[in-house]
């Protein structure tokens, strides 16, 4: 996306040639002073070379080397000592990371805005576990010396480099002789998203999810409140399993039947076989839909889309059985008994609203 908008914003190719051309001017600096540099060194390594090394007598009447006195060993420490600064490419040389980097550094504040509230929603709200770095950035693209003078204000997500820039490593500096070549370095920077609370943004494994805000919460006192995998099934495409409803069974709750609990968990097992299943519990006494707990496992799953359809339909997975009419018209029958059986009793509220919600889900879902 950075590189769309930047190839469509004469601002920001503007800012890139004058960084280029900044970054040209440092190179043509550096040039100069390895040419005086390396000229320095090479005179004295000229005048070392015409030299001889001091050697005096001692008391012995020994030859000793007099390294404090000789002007050769002094000549050649000058310029074993002699080191000169590297230069560090302000942009990547891969075009793409390079137009992201001046996009970032003229990012329009409307999109830093709408990208600061995005991420924050989905850290805060939709990844309650989350990824930390393990290892803190070296540095952001704001706080690199060079881009000192383009930033023009800063985002929450911005990017940060994992990796350090040559300037702050032993490259930064080496000594004589050396090339020209060696001395210009690539960028050494290795940008990725980073908010300002150190999560890497890449780093985000965890899929987002709204589904935990929205768990339903039953009375503690209610048989059914140990059975909220059913009322809130992990995020997947197969729900909960049969398996997991037949360990179940031996860790019945007071006031629940066995069968009683079986249907009700059934029905979440498996997102293409729940919507089927509605027609055979609504003609069966096993579970009372004026349960309060009922009421809520039946319209989270009529109301609930769950996964997409791989196959390409713009249906979703649970949705398939609005295509036969059979199953259609037997779920509609057996509504349209439950209402006549409830429409003279006025504690049935939840039941009713119930009903009107799977009768509304079939109007809107329904295309035959």
């Amino acid at each position: 996306m950075q590189v769309r908008v930047f190839d469509q914003t004469e601002e920001m190719q503007d800012l890139r040639d004058e960084i280029e051309a900044d970054d040209e001017e440092a190179q043509e600096e550096k040039k100069e002073e390895w040419l005086e540099t390396s000229t320095e060194y090479e005179q004295h390594i000229a005048q070392a070379s015409k030299m001889t090394c001091l050697y005096e007598r001692d008391m012995d009447d020994v030859l000793v080397h007099d390294a404090k006195s000789c002007t050769e060993c002094y000549l050649e420490r000058v310029a074993r000592r002699m080191r000169i600064q590297v230069h560090e490419r302000y942009l990547s040389d891969d075009d793409t990371l390079a137009k992201a980097t001046v996009f970032e550094l003229a990012i329009p504040e409307a999109f830093a805005a709408w990208r600061d509230a995005t991420w924050v929603i989905l850290r805060d709200m939709m990844r309650p576990q989350q990824v930390f770095s393990d290892k803190p950035p070296h540095l952001t693209i704001h706080e690199y010396p060079p881009f000192a003078d383009y930033v023009e204000h800063v985002p929450k997500v911005l990017l940060a480099s994992k990796t350090k820039s040559f300037m702050k490593t032993h490259y930064a500096s080496t000594s004589l002789p050396v090339t020209l070549e060696k001395l210009i370095l690539p960028s050494g920077l290795k940008y990725a998203l980073l908010d300002t609370s150190g999560y890497f943004t890449a780093r985000q494994i965890h899929t987002p999810s709204l589904s935990e805000l929205v768990k339903p919460k039953l009375s503690s006192k209610s048989p059914f409140s140990s059975l909220t995998a059913s009322l809130h099934p992990k995020s997947g495409v197969t729900g909960i399993t049969s398996n997991e409803v037949i360990a179940w069974q031996t860790s019945v709750p007071r006031g629940m039947s066995v069968l009683e609990g079986w249907s009700f968990q059934e029905l979440r097992i498996g997102h293409n076989l729940q919507w089927p299943r509605l027609p055979r519990e609504l003609t069966s006494p096993v579970l009372n839909f004026a349960n309060e707990a009922v009421s809520l496992l039946v319209r989270q799953l009529a109301l609930q889309a769950g996964p997409k359809d791989c196959a390409g339909s713009l249906r979703r997975v649970a949705h398939w059985p609005f295509e036969d009419r059979e199953l259609c018209n037997a779920m509609l029958t057996a509504l349209a008994r439950r209402v006549t059986a409830v429409s003279s009793n006025y504690r049935e509220c939840d039941s009713v609203e119930t009903y009107l919600t799977l009768i509304l889900r079939l109007i809107t879902l329904t295309t035959i």
